[in-house]
């Protein structure tokens, strides 16, 4: 008897243990496919669905449609109203869109202001119907507190399956390019994409898939250009430039890397070609690595760590290396920037300052940001042998930036004339295609 009730005793716990686990399993479902504030679908799980929905289609013409709500200027509704207001009109708007979807249309929330529904069976005009009634609701209901009303807006963009794509990259392309458009156009309006857009927006997905790809076939490779000190006439250092290999040919980086950029790839640029750089071991022992770094690189602290880390681990000193920053990257998180900055500097990095003179909050970023050098502007140089004004506005950079204790490089020097008259106007160093001759592009598994 006592082996029947310890059985028994037995099967209770097990049985319970599997509801346990069947509860745990349930809550890691819904913390990885919700999102926490509005318990709609999060971006991974919407994209996944979209994919199915593609597969699902692949053999028919049957459409469906996307639409992605980017709110207006959201982030005045928390400024004026607080965080707290914010967070009860995000839910108010995904409770509409919800109940507006039905069983069969799926929601999500993108971002922190941004919302996308599929709608399956839905034509084109039935599309473009039901997001000019979402735009309208938005625009005449009144939002937060009975006592605190809020009104917001949305960029609305519409697009169909198959007609502007036939892939969940072309579809997530089309979708972008519609929502800023609409944006361009002045907000809170809806807009479907035209057959002028849906040629551009493949063409453009097309390079930023070209990236991509270089990067999984290892063709994306790193060219580095030399940076000269003046008063020696020695190499200093190298800059990391990006190139992709095709045939025999090296493209620049001028070619693809807005679209690296647009689509997600700028970190993965990044990385690879710092990776190739460091075990390139090119160079003198002390020469200075100048690698550009993009603004999604910068804002993540994940992939400033995985770069410190590479440092280290290809035993580079971190004295040699050096990012260069521009305005785009420094202006909108100037605050973050800064004590991102200080940080690594800390730790022995240094920063450049990029195409200095070239925007109007120059000197501001002179006195709010601690870098080390800072790159004129290559078309004040270009020209400086035959326009007073360029040597003008040289000379005078060049004697503010050492005052405040940092370094001038001057880009585009293309003369042996240009270089001396740098040295005579005060530059430390100089790069450009007058040194050309030495670069050389690393290859995966490269060594010096």
């Amino acid at each position: 008897g006592s082996h029947i009730a310890e059985i028994a005793d037995l099967k209770r716990h097990f049985n319970s243990l599997l509801d346990s686990l069947g509860q745990y399993h349930a809550q890691l479902e819904q913390v990885s496919t919700r999102d926490a504030l509005t318990e709609l679908y999060n971006r991974r799980k919407f994209q996944s669905l979209i994919e199915i929905e593609c597969a699902r289609h692949a053999e028919g013409e049957e459409s469906f449609c996307l639409l992605v709500l980017d709110l207006d200027h959201f982030k005045q509704v928390n400024d004026v109203h607080g965080p707290a207001v914010g967070d009860v009109v995000l839910r108010q708007i995904a409770d509409f869109l919800r109940d507006w979807a039905g069983e069969e249309g799926v929601t999500a929330r993108l971002s922190g202001d941004s919302f996308g529904l599929l709608l399956p069976h839905t034509t084109a005009e039935q599309g473009l119907r039901y997001a000019l009634t979402v735009s309208e609701y938005l625009t005449s209901a009144t939002l937060g507190f009975e006592e605190d009303p809020v009104r917001v807006t949305a960029s609305v963009g519409v697009v169909v399956y198959p007609r502007d794509g036939k892939s969940c990259d072309q579809l997530y392309a089309a979708i972008d390019q519609a929502v800023i458009k609409a944006k361009r156009q002045g907000r809170n309006r809806v807009v479907a994409l035209e057959a002028g857009d849906r040629a551009s927006s493949a063409a453009h997905r097309g390079r930023g898939d070209y990236v991509i790809c270089a990067v999984q076939e290892g063709r994306l490779v790193a060219e580095l250009e030399p940076i000269i000190e003046l008063s020696s006439g020695r190499v200093y250092g190298y800059e990391a430039l990006a190139r992709i290999r095709e045939g025999g040919e090296l493209v620049k980086a001028h070619k693809f890397i807005a679209a690296a950029e647009q689509f997600g790839y700028a970190e993965a640029v990044d990385l690879r070609v710092i990776e190739q750089t460091l075990a390139a071991r090119t160079g003198p022992s002390d020469g200075r690595l100048f690698f550009n770094l993009s603004a999604k690189s910068l804002a993540s602290r994940h992939t400033m760590e995985r770069i410190e880390g590479m440092v280290r681990g290809a035993k580079v000193d971190p004295g040699r290396v050096v990012f260069e920053i521009t305005e785009r990257e420094a202006l909108p998180n100037l605050a973050r920037l800064s004590s991102l900055m200080r940080r690594f500097r800390r730790k022995g990095f240094a920063f450049a300052l990029d195409d200095f003179g070239s925007g109007f909050s120059t000197f501001l970023y002179l006195k709010h940001l601690a870098v080390d050098y800072v790159k004129i502007e290559g078309s004040f140089v270009r020209d400086i042998l035959n326009d007073e004004q360029d040597r003008m506005l040289v000379s005078n950079m060049a004697r503010l930036v050492r005052d405040f204790g940092i370094s001038a490089i001057a880009e585009y020097v293309e003369h042996a004339q240009t270089e001396e008259l740098l040295r005579e106007l005060g530059v430390q160093y100089s790069q450009g295609y007058l040194y050309r001759g030495g670069v050389r592009a690393m290859e995966r598994g490269a060594a010096g």
